[in-house]
């Protein structure tokens, strides 16, 4: 059986929430964070599993981290959510506020 997640588009948060359970989770202690954990937690709070606020303390992340997941996810996927991906993603996004 293959794992949904692993190939996440955007959509997918919306299509296995009903599949989705805090055991899918990453542990509250982790701190090394892979995209396709990240994945996670952003599909966790997409489905409301999760707030952003319980995740934020579960995780000891920012508000403005999660943010930057989500627009990652949003943008380009999987990749958005490596560094690579996290700076293409800012570059694009900012750049685009600052000529509006």
């Amino acid at each position: 059986m293959t794992d949904p997640m692993k190939h996440y588009p955007v959509e997918v948060a919306t299509q296995h929430c009903g599949e989705l359970t805090e055991a899918d989770l990453p542990p509250r202690y982790n701190r090394r964070w892979s995209p396709l954990m990240k994945a996670r937690v952003v599909a966790a709070i997409e489905c409301g599993l999760l707030s952003a606020n319980e995740a934020g303390v579960r995780y000891s992340l920012s508000q403005e981290e999660l943010l930057s997941w989500q627009r990652g996810l949003a943008h380009s996927g999987l990749e958005g959510l490596t560094q690579e991906g996290q700076a293409r993603v800012y570059k694009s996004v900012y750049q685009s506020e600052a000529r509006i």
